[in-house]
């Protein structure tokens, strides 16, 4: 079973609309192109990125990756388009789903430094939390953000997610280890 590429999802907030599709071999070069154009942006929040994952060869072997953590119900890769004219603009996905007591998933998230500030993040993420909660019947979703990522820390609290703390040194960026806030969303808080 490969990704269900009829998967799409919506989000508008305050009038910043978008769509969420699976990727697919035709979006490489509008994805290889954000990327490029993104990547000094994206450098203080993302591991060291080595340009070879810029070539088709590594895009399939990443298609191939996403099919398989989709098929084993791990994980759903979304990316980002602004609804207006269908131009992508970032990246949006469902991690690390958990089933059996946990019935939970991760969320990990990026906008290109042009659409940043616009609303278009909240869009995205409140379109990926509501389908963790209404179609994967999750209960809980989580979002690891470096201390010192304003901008993603302010998306997360207009959505409602609540700091429960600090995951010291948790992930290698650019060669260091980095301390990253823990938000979490739970379905009861969307009734509270």
């Amino acid at each position: 079973m490969k990704i269900n590429k009829n998967i799409t999802l919506e989000g508008n907030w305050c009038g910043a609309s978008v769509v969420l599709c699976q990727p697919v071999k035709s979006n490489f070069n509008e994805w290889v192109s954000l990327r490029k154009h993104n990547q000094e942006y994206l450098k203080p929040w993302e591991p060291e990125f080595n340009n070879l994952k810029l070539v088709k060869k590594h895009y399939l072997t990443r298609l191939k990756s996403y099919n398989k953590m989709a098929r084993l119900g791990k994980a759903l890769p979304f990316y980002v388009f602004r609804s207006k004219d269908k131009r992508m603009i970032g990246v949006c996905n469902i991690l690390d789903i958990q089933r059996n007591i946990s019935q939970t998933a991760k969320i990990g998230y990026w906008i290109g430094k042009e659409y940043s500030g616009l609303n278009f993040g909240k869009s995205a993420v409140l379109a990926v939390t509501n389908y963790c909660f209404n179609e994967l019947s999750l209960n809980r979703v989580e979002a690891a953000v470096m201390v010192k990522n304003a901008p993603s820390i302010s998306i997360l609290k207009a959505l409602g997610f609540k700091e429960e703390g600090i995951l010291r040194k948790n992930l290698k960026i650019n060669g260091n280890w980095e301390d990253h806030y823990i938000f979490s969303k739970i379905l009861s808080d969307n009734y509270a």
